[in-house]
């Protein structure tokens, strides 16, 4: 079945429109009609309206809906208040206010003013609690990476639509965050908060393709931006137990390697720049700005790469290519280059001290190495260490 991007796009939003929501609308309409009649009435739906709307979900608009009703239940207040007091005040005067304000003009601009005045009220109230919270998140972040122009419209948006979410990744690279707001991320994406803790970087994607990654700071996330990878920046290792090995005649051994890679940081991407056989456009691609902590940092362009070739993990990257070099180093060797095997007929041969050849182990491991790195540097990855740390004699 063929599903149009527009089908898509509309699939990724939430719903928000549902009998609630006709239900709400409903009664603000008639809290407004009633209250140009009689306030009485009026206070009573807006009151149930506004107990009605509480039972929305965040991300269905429930604050929106509340400051809404907060915003009417406010303006009958006033405009009430104001009829009342003035039309008292009028009465008390030598002269007879009604020969120039007819009751219905007093009325009609006590609505007005009493319009003008909730708006005024609620909405300067909601922006200076908008501006306080995005005061005091930009304060608990580790690096202030949203400007407060970008991040004010954000909150505002979140606690009116609720369509947003904030979680964290810690220095563990643990995604972290209230469990609701989790499952938003993984079904619906941004737009939505992320803050990163030192040590890790994050690869972002939107509709599948890999869009951008960032490092140690808040971020905001754009609407169907989901998380792609969360990569550390420090090493990383991988034990594999390659079994069936065969040597050069045809012996099956089990070999042990253990291996560490990292993400290709600035200063070792700056020493393959000076490498002439490396491609230019490559190279041109990767250089792009840094990102990470104060005491890690890589290109922007290198992550990328990394999550492509690696999205199950950086040392995932290398498993396969691993196994397959072992069993060809492997298959270039005879077993008693191996081992050093008594070579003659005695009674001990029963219980062999068999021990590898140490020399010849270190030269497979710098060939393994040799022909790995190439592979590491394609995938936007350092080689740190290769160690096979045992050969299990069959």
């Amino acid at each position: 079945m063929n599903i149009s991007q527009a089908e898509m796009r509309r699939m990724a939003r939430p719903p928000i429109w549902g009998p609630g929501w006709w239900a709400a609308t409903g009664l603000l309409v008639a809290g407004i009609l009633s209250a140009v009649i009689w306030t009485l009435p009026a206070f009573i739906i807006f009151l149930v309206g506004l107990l009605f709307s509480l039972r929305f979900r965040r991300e269905d608009g429930r604050g929106g809906w509340v400051l809404l009703f907060v915003n009417a239940l406010l303006f009958i207040a006033l405009s009430s208040g104001l009829y009342l007091a003035l039309s008292r005040l009028y009465w008390l005067l030598p002269a007879n206010p009604w020969e120039t304000n007819t009751p219905e003009q007093l009325w009609l601009i006590t609505l007005l003013a009493g319009l003008l005045l909730s708006i005024v009220l609620v909405w300067s109230g909601f922006a200076l609690m908008v501006l306080g919270q995005s005061w005091i998140i930009r304060r608990q972040e580790p690096v202030n990476t949203v400007p407060l122009r970008q991040l004010f419209p954000w909150l505002a948006r979140h606690i009116l639509q609720g369509q947003g979410w904030q979680v964290i990744v810690n220095e563990r690279g643990e995604l972290i965050g209230r469990e609701n707001d989790l499952q938003r991320l993984a079904e619906w994406g941004g737009p939505g908060l992320l803050t990163v803790y030192a040590g890790n970087v994050v690869v972002l994607q939107r509709h599948g393709r890999i869009e951008r990654a960032v490092g140690m700071g808040l971020h905001l996330l754009e609407r169907a931006e989901t998380i792609r990878v969360i990569f550390p920046l420090g090493n990383r290792g991988m034990s594999l137990r390659v079994e069936h090995v065969l040597t050069r005649d045809r012996i099956p051994l089990t070999v042990e390697l253990f291996y560490l890679v990292r993400l290709q940081r600035v200063p070792e991407t700056d020493n393959v720049a000076a490498d002439t056989a490396t491609s230019i456009q490559q190279l041109t691609n990767n250089m792009t700005a840094p990102i990470g902590d104060d005491r890690l940092t890589c290109y922007e362009g290198i992550v990328l790469q990394a999550a492509r070739e690696a999205a199950g993990g950086l040392a995932e990257s290398l498993r396969n290519a691993s196994q397959s070099i072992l069993r060809d180093i492997f298959m270039t060797i005879k077993l008693e280059k191996l081992f050093a095997l008594p070579e003659e007929d005695t009674e001990e041969q029963n219980n062999w001290d068999v021990q590898l050849n140490s020399r010849k182990l270190n030269a497979i491991e710098q060939e393994l190495r040799n022909r790995l790195t190439p592979i590491a540097r394609n995938n936007g990855l350092t080689l740190v260490l290769v160690d096979i740390s045992t050969i299990h004699f069959p």
